[in-house]
């Protein structure tokens, strides 16, 4: 079998092996190899999607990046300004391929980075080093080697006089290497500051126990109340009675459709159940345990998940304001740092004429409210302009006329009401 597997590889037959990556999901493919746990279930990037709490809070956090636009602007005197003039503006923000949204790239290098540890995206420039378009790359055909040489290093760390880093990606069976100025890399926790862990190969125990308890429930109602049991009878049966036994019940009694119905046994057999109740296993603690090991393994808050035992509706506003805070902030610094990288040029970057920022303030609209409260208390009492509101809501300024600042009529400085009593 593995010489027919791999008879197909060199015919082209099947997926193409890196012979570079370290952990070749093809190869382990080929020879039948998985990350099996010890709750008896294969882990992998791909199939722990398959995990409600994992989907969700995955998706919880891409869509928190990609409906938050990263604007680049031009510092000014009086602050800053939204630099829609950069040959790059329109790519960080709207498209970043002529088939990718902008937000759609950003989604998907968050999802690599939370299950992979790793997010990477080909940028392809002109011939000035101008960036025209961005294409993420799949995490595991992508790593970061040390070339010295025609000798390839896969840990990058290593110190070399003469080796220079390069990123290694495999697209359509061609092996192409990618200067690391051209590649957008977004990592997660990291151990060597060039790489992020493989997040669900080191936590894959933990993950497995919970997507472990889902198929018991799927397999415990598929199966029925006879799920495993012995059937002892004071006879002896041949093997083809006892086919025609095991065939009865399964009809009878196997499927959701046919459980706990009443079981009718010939012949003075008795049947014996060796399977642990669903509530004697704790079946529905463990579940809602794992909600919460998902959380901190993904890094959002349980109640987002489903888990209604970590939410406080008195301080529901609170919860959500640590979620941006410890979540996606994070997240956003680590975008605004790999973009400014990417799209700026040289000159700008060394000079701090412009940056990349995330506009954070559209995640607090919900709470227009007290905003809208917060900047007239602001404008009333003197300590806000008009183009001091406009700026925190990252809009341009207004020109002179929105510097100006107001004071209460009924008001004057201390040292001055002091002097007219004087008089």
């Amino acid at each position: 079998m593995i010489v027919d597997a791999l008879s197909a590889v060199f015919r082209g037959a099947a997926t193409t092996v890196d012979p570079l990556h370290p952990k070749d999901p093809a190869l382990a493919k080929l020879f039948g190899l998985g990350s099996r746990v010890s709750s008896g279930v294969t882990v992998d990037e791909h199939k722990v999607l398959g995990y409600p709490a994992v989907f969700r809070g995955v998706r919880i956090l891409g869509n928190g990046v990609a409906k938050i636009r990263p604007l680049i602007y031009a510092r000014t005197d009086k602050g800053k300004r939204r630099a829609t003039e950069h040959p790059a503006y329109r790519l960080v923000t709207r498209k970043a391929h002529p088939l990718i949204r902008a937000a759609t790239l950003r989604r998907t290098l968050l999802h690599h980075a939370l299950l992979w540890g790793n997010a990477y995206a080909a940028i392809y420039r002109d011939q000035a080093g101008r960036v025209l378009e961005m294409v993420p790359l799949l995490p595991d055909r992508t790593s970061l080697v040390r070339i010295d040489g025609g000798e390839v290093m896969l840990d990058a760390s290593r110190r070399s006089a003469r080796g220079r880093l390069m990123y290694t990606t495999n697209i359509r069976g061609t092996q192409r290497n990618i200067l690391p100025e051209n590649v957008l890399h977004i990592r997660g926790l990291s151990f060597n500051g060039l790489d992020g862990v493989p997040v669900v190969e080191i936590l894959k125990e933990s993950l497995g126990l919970g997507m472990a308890a889902r198929e018991f429930g799927s397999r415990f109602f598929g199966q029925g109340a006879v799920a495993s049991g012995v059937v002892s009878m004071p006879g002896r049966l041949g093997e083809a009675a006892q086919e025609v036994f095991r065939k009865s019940i399964k009809e009878a009694h196997q499927g959701l459709g046919r459980a706990h119905l009443f079981m009718v046994l010939e012949d003075g057999a008795k049947f014996e159940s060796m399977t642990v109740p669903p509530e004697h296993a704790q079946f529905l603690q463990t579940r809602e345990f794992e909600i919460r090991e998902v959380a901190n393994i993904v890094g959002v808050q349980p109640h987002k998940l489903g888990d209604p035992s970590r939410k406080s509706y008195a301080s529901l506003e609170q919860s959500n304001q640590e979620h941006i805070d410890d979540d996606l902030d994070p997240w956003f610094s680590e975008f605004e740092e790999e973009f400014t990288e990417a799209v700026l040029t040289e000159r700008e970057k060394e000079s701090d004429t412009h940056f990349v920022e995330f506009n954070r303030s559209a995640l607090f609209r919900a709470n227009l409210a007290a905003r809208t409260a917060h900047y007239a208390s602001g404008r009333q009492w003197g300590y806000y302009s008009p183009n001091d509101v406009r700026r925190f809501e990252n809009q341009d300024d207004i020109g002179p006329q929105g510097d100006v600042y107001l004071v209460p009529r009924n008001m004057q400085p201390a040292n001055e009401a002091i002097e007219g009593t004087d008089q």
